[in-house]
């Protein structure tokens, strides 16, 4: 993770099977998050666990690939984007949301940590990750066009459909396969 101010640490959280990484961030009670085995922090010392304000991060990302940052939904529209932060830095990559609404206002009803694919990063472990970003440290999101669906692309979640009709018209029903 990248906290304001520039610093880079990292540190072992423990999140279940079916969260993930932007809402687990922005659920945390207090706004604490717990981390073991923390690194980098400049205030860590010697100890074996830290908490800090999720406030404080900038932006987070995993090094473990199959942690997804939010629950994609198929059908998905996908914008690229540039952030620029309130420290003067910025990141590039693919918002996705859902279709049909506009970025302003996907972003009006976001939670505190919006989800960022396909960011290249110095220092991380794979060539592009997906990023965890503090909406609260933004200062600008420039739009840089629609960003084609991947040939043969599926939703990073299995979704299950249901259509429910009725007289005058019909509900679709969609959830993760694994509820």
């Amino acid at each position: 993770m990248r906290l304001r101010g520039g610093e880079t640490a990292s540190g072992t959280a423990f999140l279940l099977p079916i969260q993930a990484l932007g809402p687990f961030l922005s659920s945390r009670k207090g706004g604490l998050l717990s981390l073991a085995m923390p690194k980098g922090f400049s205030e860590s010392g010697t100890g074996s666990h830290v908490i800090i304000r999720t406030s404080t991060v900038l932006y987070a990302w995993a090094d473990d690939a199959s942690l997804q940052v939010d629950h994609l939904v198929a059908g998905a529209a996908r914008r690229r984007i540039h952030i620029a932060f309130d420290d003067g830095s910025s990141v590039d990559g693919v918002l996705s949301f859902p279709a049909g609404i506009r970025v302003s206002d996907f972003l009006a009803r976001a939670e505190e940590f919006i989800p960022l694919r396909d960011v290249t990063l110095a220092g991380a472990s794979r060539a592009s990750v997906d990023l965890a970003v503090n909406f609260n440290a933004v200062t600008t999101i420039r739009d840089m066009g629609h960003v084609e669906a991947k040939a043969g692309a599926t939703p990073a979640v299995p979704q299950l459909s249901t259509v429910i009709k009725r007289r005058r018209s019909s509900i679709t029903l969609v959830a993760p396969a694994g509820l």
